[in-house]
């Protein structure tokens, strides 16, 4: 790969979400590689560190090395993602990309058992909290015309998994239909949002490595994943860095499946 591809994203002040979950370590890693200034937010920090030096991010880059900003927050809660959003856009005059990073833990139960809360919860961490940080973002890009925004969504919002998922793909669905409508209606500000319909990525937010192993894990992923394999981290996260590039300019409300052909569309 020659150094121009590999600083794609030199200059580029980038917002992370839950930088802790899913894809948020090899994400934020590859985005660094690419010389991106990174905001990396967590409501649990101490524990997000972790997870970020485990896959690559370099926690403290050097003098000459794009600098990282770290936010302990929730965004989940009202007028949270306002305030420090507009702090940072003091501090660095500017947001280029936001990634919506959020995550939620499966609610593995049947529909007619789901209580008020549980369903509240998987609305509030996947949608409502999504609504909040890119709001406040928006007010920033809009007078601006410019700036890239990454939803990273699941399979499961285009094409519902089986089993007692209901309320995870629903809400997942809801980020699948948002990123079209918000797409086109801030398309002409020059503004491209975009998604990721992810599944079957080999990360230990999704599954463990003992669960990888066994016959039984195999035996499914391989009746529902046509290409035969896990997908590497590295590789949802350089589709990741492009769809915050100036390469993914002309994109606009797209939304990529990235699950090996179990959802095609």
């Amino acid at each position: 790969m020659d150094s121009k591809f590999e600083r794609k994203l030199s200059g580029k002040v980038c917002l992370i979400t839950n930088c802790g979950l899913l894809q948020g370590g090899p994400d934020a890693a590859e985005f660094q590689r690419q010389g991106a200034t990174l905001i990396l937010q967590s409501a649990d920090l101490k524990g997000a560190k972790e997870v970020l030096a485990r896959d690559g991010v370099n926690l403290n880059p050097g003098s000459e090395d794009p600098p990282i900003r770290f936010i302990e927050a929730d965004f989940s809660k009202p007028g949270i993602a306002d305030e420090k959003v507009e702090s940072l856009v003091k501090e660095y005059e500017r947001i280029d990309a936001l990634v919506n990073n959020n995550a939620p833990k499966h609610l593995d139960k049947p529909f007619h058992e789901i209580a008020d809360h549980e369903w509240d919860d998987m609305f509030r961490l996947i949608v409502t909290e999504l609504f909040y940080t890119t709001r406040s973002v928006l007010r920033h890009m809009i007078p601006n015309r410019r700036g890239k925004i990454l939803n990273i969504a699941a399979a499961g919002g285009i094409d519902p998994y089986p089993g007692p998922y209901t309320a995870y793909c629903s809400a997942r669905g809801a980020i699948v239909t948002l990123t079209k409508a918000l797409g086109r209606e801030v398309a002409p500000f020059n503004i491209q949002v975009n998604a990721i319909a992810q599944n079957w990525v080999r990360n230990p937010s999704y599954f463990s490595e003992e669960e990888i192993s066994t016959p039984e894990f195999q035996e499914r992923m391989k009746s529902r994943v046509p290409i035969q394999r896990l997908a590497e981290p590295w590789e949802q996260a350089k589709l990741a860095a492009f769809l915050v590039s100036e390469d993914s300019n002309f994109l606009c409300g797209t939304v990529i499946p990235f699950a090996g052909g179990e959802v095609i569309q």
